[in-house]
């Protein structure tokens, strides 16, 4: 059952506003090119992310997070995959003992049913451009799924050990 909202008596209505379209990829037909600093610009302060080229089987996402930014445990039934382009930033990653710590200039690897918890370390903010299936989201519903992550928000330590 559904309540249908008027106007107080004498006032008009107003049509309501459609919900905007979807924003296209930032890499698209029309937009060939783009650099980190454009798209930070476009979208200022983060936290936030955005779709940088999305196709049938391809989703690449722009991410830029704060440290403390909290992430979810999860899964995916399909590899995923990314580049860290600024900051620093830390992987809880189910079978490894201990966190996979990374930096500008690296990729990071999540095999395939492998649950993972993202943590932005340092003062700075991290941007990682994540390489995904399209129409894969993330999963928390697995049968087995191991405990949750043991060190959580806020406890990783900060710095990687010596010799990372």
């Amino acid at each position: 059952m559904t309540t249908e909202m008027r106007p107080p008596a004498g006032q008009p209505e107003t049509p309501a506003k459609p919900a905007p379209p979807p924003r296209p990829p930032v890499l698209n037909l029309e937009h060939l090119k783009t650099s980190i600093e454009e798209i930070k610009a476009e979208g200022g302060p983060p936290p936030w992310n955005r779709i940088l080229v999305r196709n049938d089987r391809l989703t690449v996402t722009f991410i830029y997070q704060l440290p403390g930014t909290k992430n979810d445990h999860h899964y995916h039934i399909y590899d995923e995959w990314w580049y860290i382009a600024e900051g620093e930033l830390a992987w809880e990653m189910e079978g490894q003992a201990e966190p996979i710590y990374v930096k500008a200039g690296d990729f990071v690897f999540a095999p395939p049913n492998c649950y993972h918890l993202i943590h932005v370390l340092g003062d700075r903010p991290a941007i990682r451009i994540g390489f995904s299936y399209t129409g894969e989201g993330h999963r928390h519903d697995r049968q087995d799924p191991p405990p949750p992550a043991v060190r959580g928000h806020g406890n990783l330590d900060a710095e990687p050990p010596v010799g990372r």
